[in-house]
C-alpha cells in the first residue's frame, strides 16, 4: 500500500484506489474521512467512480442534494454510469418539489427496471408496493422482488421476506419469511439481522 500512497499524490486513479482502500479497510485502517479526502481529489480530477461515491456521500450522509446532483452529473459526464443515472431519478422521485419531475423520475426508474438494472428493479418494486406516483400493485411488486433476487441481487432478499410476512402480493407464509430473512441476514443485510432478533 505505501506505493499506492506515493502514486496517489499525482495520479487520480491511485487516489480513487486509496479512497476505496480507506472506505473498506483494505490494507489500511478503515477511515471514512480519509476515504472522502481521496475521493474528493480523484473526483476533482475527473474519475467517474469517485464522483459517483461523492454523490452517494452527499445524498445519504450530508443530505446535500445539490452537491449530490452535481457529483452524479459529473460522473455521468465522465463515463457510462447507470448507478448515477438511477440516483438522479431517485432524487427526483423522493425530493423534487414538482410532481411532474417526480413522475419523470418514476418513469426513468421503471425504464431502468425493465432493462434489468437491479437497483432500479428493487426501487420500482418499492414504488409499486407503496403506490407512489403510480397505481399500487402488490402482485407486480412481489414478482419484481422475486425476479431481482433470482438474478442474484442480495439486497432484494429483505424486501422479498417482508412480502411473505405481510402477504404482499403472495399468501402469508411465516416459514418462507424466516428462510428468506435468514438468507438476507447471511448476505449481510443489517435490517434482516435486526429483524431476526425479534423472531
Amino acid at each position: 500500500m505505501p506505493e499506492v500512497v506515493i502514486k496517489a499524490e499525482g495520479d487520480a486513479t491511485y487516489q480513487f484506489i486509496l479512497a476505496e482502500a480507506y472506505e473498506h479497510g483494505v490494507e489500511v485502517k478503515q477511515d471514512f474521512s480519509r476515504a472522502y479526502y481521496w475521493n474528493i481529489k480523484a473526483g476533482n480530477s475527473g474519475i467517474a467512480a469517485a464522483q459517483h461515491q461523492l454523490g452517494l456521500y452527499n445524498l445519504f450522509c450530508t443530505e446535500d442534494l445539490n452537491k449530490s446532483i452535481e457529483w452524479f452529473l459529473a460522473a455521468i459526464d465522465n463515463g457510462d454510469n447507470p448507478e448515477s443515472i438511477f440516483y438522479l431519478a431517485y432524487i427526483a422521485v423522493h425530493f423534487a418539489d414538482e410532481e411532474s419531475i417526480r413522475i419523470e423520475g418514476v418513469n426513468k426508474i421503471k425504464s431502468m427496471a425493465v432493462q434489468g438494472f437491479p437497483l432500479a428493479m428493487l426501487e420500482f418494486a418499492n414504488l409499486l408496493k407503496q403506490g407512489q406516483y403510480l397505481s399500487q400493485d402488490n402482485k407486480a411488486a412481489f414478482l419484481l422482488y422475486q425476479d431481482v433476487v433470482n438474478r442474484g441481487y442480495k439486497p432484494g432478499l429483505f424486501e422479498l421476506s417482508l412480502c411473505y410476512l405481510d402477504g404482499i402480493g403472495v399468501v402469508k407464509n411465516r416459514k418462507m419469511y424466516l428462510d428468506i430473512l435468514m438468507k438476507s441476514a447471511n448476505a449481510g443485510d443489517k435490517r434482516a439481522k435486526r429483524q431476526l432478533k425479534y423472531n
